[in-house]
Order: structure tokens, then C-alpha cells, then sequence
């Protein structure tokens, strides 16, 4: 099969170019081959997403997603391999916090998922990870609301949630504007002590996509919440909002 799709002589044998052009060096490193041997149980020489699915212990659905977030269809020969591993970290997580097999992480198995990653600190709470999956309005699937692989692989870094969660400070999975007060108001601590509650409520309705009245976590992870954050930037409008509307 490998010989088949990269031979472009026809010659049923691999020049050293069609050799190279097909990253075979990579494709043949013992690992990639002995776990490709692993999967392709029916020895037909090429790994179709239920036998992917018999070799990580996990759902078809599980493997189709992952198949497809590579960039592949199933079946796949070996030199495909190194592909469908170039994102390793994302399918294993997933692996871990989808205990039941189902194809969908609901919101117990991201809480537990959240907790593990996050190494417990900060705590989440069950009215965090509601509200974290409010942030995804297609995360309804069937009975189940909750991620599948594509919507989990771009869900948040562990480093975007620990900040969310640490400004959400009342536990509900939101950023309203007393928690960005707080926040602007310890950003521009020392600068100038009087408080920019306004500034905050402007700066979430400026923030705010779905005008619900808070920020969820694709609202504040922005490059505009980022920049609007910076120490210079709030210190700046402080000095300059003489009379604390916000404006």
C-alpha cells in the first residue's frame, strides 16, 4: 500500500526521491511501525478507525475525530502514521477525561479533566464547568452537553482557564463587571486608587458578543480583553477618566 501510493514511476519499487518525497525515514521508526502493526489487526496494511479505536482503547467516534483533526480519512497506510500523531497531547487528554467512551466529555468528566490538568489549583466547580460550556453553544449532543474532540482541541489552554478562573472569583463560570473591577482595579493598583467601576462596565459591553451580561471564557480570552489589560493601557485611561463614567 505504502510502495502503491508513493511509486511514481509505476515501477512497483521506490527511487531514493520517492523515497524521500514520502517521509518513509519517519514512517519506518520502530515505534510508528510497531504500533501501525498493532492496529492493522486484519493485516489488509492499512488501519481503519475501528481497529484505531481497538488500539487506544477508546470509542470509533473517539478515533474518527482524531483521524479527522490530523487531516486524514480512514483507512491509512503507515506513512500517515507520524501524522496522525503530530497532535498526540490533545487525543490523550481527550482519551483520559472521556471515561465512559462515549465520544463527548460532559460536564463531570470536565471537571474532572479541568481538576487533573490544573493540578487542583484553582479548585473548579461544578457551576464553573457549566458555565465554561455555555461558551459553546454546539456543545448539545443528543442527551449530552458537552465537548467532542474538535470542540475539546479548541477549547482553552491550561493556562487561559487557570486565568479565567482566578478572575472568576464568585465560582459561576463568568466574568461579571464587579469581578473586572477588581481585576482593573489591582492592575492599576498604586497608580490611582480611586475605583473604575464604570470603566468596567463599558469595557464588558464592549467585550460582551452575545450581550448576556457577563463575559464567558471565548469572550475574555481575545487579543482585545489581553491588550485592554495591559498595566500601561489602564493605568493610562485611569488618569484620563477624570470623572469615572467609564469614558
Amino acid at each position: 500500500e505504502s510502495i502503491a501510493r508513493l511509486d511514481q514511476s509505476g515501477d512497483a519499487g521506490l527511487t531514493i526521491p520517492e523515497h524521500e518525497v514520502g517521509r518513509l525515514p519517519g514512517a519506518l521508526e520502530s515505534t510508528n511501525v510497531q504500533d501501525f502493526a498493532l492496529a492493522d489487526t486484519d493485516r489488509d496494511g492499512l488501519v481503519s478507525a475501528e481497529e484505531l479505536a481497538a488500539r487506544r482503547a477508546t470509542s470509533v467516534e473517539v478515533a474518527n475525530a482524531s483521524i479527522a483533526s490530523a487531516g486524514l480519512t480512514a483507512p491509512f497506510d503507515v506513512t500517515k502514521l507520524p501524522q496522525l500523531l503530530t497532535r498526540p497531547a490533545v487525543v490523550n487528554n481527550f482519551d483520559l477525561a472521556d471515561t465512559d467512551g462515549s465520544g463527548v466529555i460532559d460536564g463531570s468528566e470536565l471537571g474532572a479533566d479541568l481538576t487533573r490538568r490544573l493540578g487542583g489549583s484553582p479548585s473548579v466547580t461544578t457551576a464553573q464547568v457549566q458555565g465554561l460550556l455555555e461558551a459553546f453553544p454546539q456543545a448539545q449532543h443528543g442527551d449530552t452537553r458537552g465537548l467532542n474532540l474538535s470542540q475539546y482541541e479548541s477549547f482553552a489552554s491550561e493556562d487561559a482557564v487557570r486565568g479565567f478562573l482566578r478572575i472568576d472569583t464568585d465560582n459561576d463560570g463568568r466574568v461579571e463587571d464587579a469581578e473586572l473591577s477588581a481585576l482593573i482595579t489591582q492592575v492599576n493598583q498604586g497608580q490611582n486608587p480611586t475605583p473604575l467601576t464604570n470603566a468596567a462596565a463599558q469595557m464588558r459591553a464592549a467585550l460582551d458578543v452575545d450581550n448576556n451580561g457577563f463575559l464567558d471564557i471565548t469572550e475574555q480570552q481575545t487579543a482585545e480583553f489581553e491588550r485592554t489589560m495591559e498595566p500601561t493601557n489602564v493605568q493610562g485611561f485611569a488618569l484620563a477618566d477624570t470623572d469615572r463614567d467609564g469614558l
